[in-house]
């Protein structure tokens, strides 16, 4: 069984699209579907009850986060210790699959072994949408993660916190998100630590398959960061 996590804050368009992309694929790869709702002003819970893949999901909600965590590291933590899957895949709720199938095939190929020491993670494609300056940035920053920092590398290892998946058993190994619940870039702090475990990163070009919205703005900027900070 894979348990998809999502954590959600407000992005109720977000988290219908990605159940939307999500629903045709419960059965044929047994998925657990798992929102966590961080404490969302908006009627989240709403979206989840009335969708078709209701059934599947298990909603749970936090209202306040331990003075010694960042939320969205608190978000996950919560969602991963109630999935009952051998195969954890975490997604943010702006997350656009667009070849659902292909992401879920890889995920399960790789990640089959229950002895698998590897995380998997993708590369997705950044919705810029007509912003000049947004598509100059992604196209440098993407530049400088995969050529120079270089997420394939030991020095600086490298995942994408929007998609990424690790066996149940061995993300308890690592301790989960608890060792990495004060860093802000939490993805990275957790790829350097399992690198340093010789735990091996997977990381595939998903840009025609995955899709994110990209800050586009210094509004973009601030909204982001209210929703996973």
């Amino acid at each position: 069984m894979i348990s998809v996590i999502v954590v959600v804050r407000n992005n109720r368009e977000g988290l219908r699209k990605l159940l939307d992309a999500l629903k045709g694929y419960v059965e044929r790869y047994k998925l657990e579907l798992i929102v966590v709702d961080d404490a969302s002003t908006a009627n989240v819970v709403e979206i989840v009850r009335q969708h078709p893949t209701a059934a599947h999901v298990r909603y749970v909600r936090i209202d306040s986060t331990p003075r010694d965590w960042l939320p969205k590291s608190y978000a996950l933590w919560v969602g991963a210790n109630i999935a009952r899957g051998d195969i954890l895949f975490f997604l943010d709720s702006d997350v656009e699959l667009i070849n659902t199938g292909c992401i879920l095939s890889v995920v399960q190929r790789v990640l089959c072994n229950p002895n698998s020491r590897v995380i998997v993670s993708f590369v997705p494609l950044f919705n810029c949408g007509k912003s000049r300056l947004c598509i100059g940035f992604e196209t440098v920053v993407t530049a400088i993660i995969q050529g120079l920092a270089g997420h394939h590398r030991k020095s600086k290892p490298w995942i994408y916190g929007c998609c990424w998946a690790i066996r149940r058993q061995l993300y308890a190994e690592l301790g989960g998100h608890r060792v990495v619940k004060q860093r802000v870039t939490e993805d990275v702090a957790f790829a350097s630590l399992a690198a340093a475990k010789n735990v091996e990163l997977k990381i595939f070009d998903a840009r025609e398959m995955v899709a994110v919205d990209a800050v586009k703005s210094v509004r973009d900027y601030f909204y982001f960061s209210a929703r996973y900070s």
